[in-house]
């Protein structure tokens, strides 16, 4: 399918890896699919390849196919981003998030912070799933007392739509509300690299986000669903045809190869080393695989794939 002139000019987003460690070891993730070698990004790589990052992108990512909070450095890094003007987000599991890392996340200047989350409930989860943690939910119950009337950082429960979990959502949806946390975002499940995976279809996806939207009532919560993602480009051509993903986003591994997405952690279109960001991204390199991305993400990623 050919596409012309409809994607943006540079993109707004750049994600950043900034550890291939995780403390946990979820069976849907597609982490294992990568098979990374466990390490964390050091401080000065991180600093040139943000330094190299230019000003209209407006938000870095600080994740990367592992948990965030185990790189020692992940702190500084959050502030040195922010201080070049950036939006910073990343995202945790929120084992980790002890009182200590609450106070170090705050003094960064973190903007916002996803929280991946299934189950409030113990034995409500499976083995598909991140596992529940009673440590996890004290963790995130004990943030946003810490946090108090402050506004940062954005707070977003990030759910999975695994099938026969609505009612388990909704639970979560109360407890968003009950915390005045700002979103939930239900995730879709990616079945691509696991084949015995099943996951709900768009239709019932839509119908649990208008299930949550009219259990939030007049709350100030914000649902976001993953087939309304990118809408402001999806308008444009069927996500049926073609993953809007890489038409306002980049990676950047830990060893500084730029790839059109964090899915692809491997598949190099450039060197942030030694070219500028926006030639990567007016490079033949990603046109090519904008072209050719239903049959490099075949067994990777089906998440825009609606039929």
């Amino acid at each position: 399918m050919k596409i012309s002139g409809v994607f943006k000019e540079y993109p707004d987003i750049v994600q950043i890896q900034t550890t291939s460690r995780c403390n946990l070891a979820c069976r849907m993730c597609a982490r294992k699919l990568h098979n990374p070698v466990e390490r964390d990004i050091s401080w000065d790589i991180f600093k040139k390849i943000v330094d190299r990052i230019p000003s209209f992108v407006k938000i870095i990512n600080l994740t990367g196919w592992g948990e965030a909070l185990l790189n020692p450095q992940i702190f500084n890094m959050i502030k040195y981003a922010s201080e070049k003007g950036f939006i910073t987000y990343l995202t945790t599991n929120a084992f980790l998030l002890n009182r200590s890392m609450q106070e170090k996340l705050f003094k960064s200047g973190l903007d916002s912070l996803f929280i991946s989350l299934e189950s409030l409930s113990f034995g409500t989860s499976n083995s598909w799933m991140h596992p529940y943690s009673e440590k996890a939910a004290v963790n995130i119950k004990s943030l946003l007392k810490f946090r108090g009337n402050r506004k940062k950082p954005y707070i977003v429960l990030c759910v999975t739509m695994h099938p026969g979990r609505a009612d388990n959502i909704i639970e979560i949806v109360r407890f968003a509300k009950r915390y005045n946390i700002e979103a939930v975002h239900l995730a879709r499940l990616n079945t691509a690299h696991i084949k015995k995976l099943k996951r709900t279809s768009p239709k019932e996806d839509i119908a649990l986000w208008r299930k949550c939207i009219k259990f939030k009532g007049k709350d100030k919560l914000f649902i976001s669903l993953t087939e309304f993602q990118f809408l402001g480009l999806t308008g444009k051509f069927p996500v049926n045809e073609l993953c809007p993903k890489s038409y306002n986003y980049l990676y950047i591994n830990m060893d500084g190869q730029v790839t059109p997405c964090c899915n692809l952690p491997n598949y190099g279109i450039g060197d942030i080393f030694k070219d500028s960001l926006f030639s990567i991204w007016k490079d033949s390199k990603l046109n090519k695989f904008r072209a050719d991305q239903k049959i490099v993400c075949k067994d990777v990623c089906n998440l825009f794939e609606y039929k």
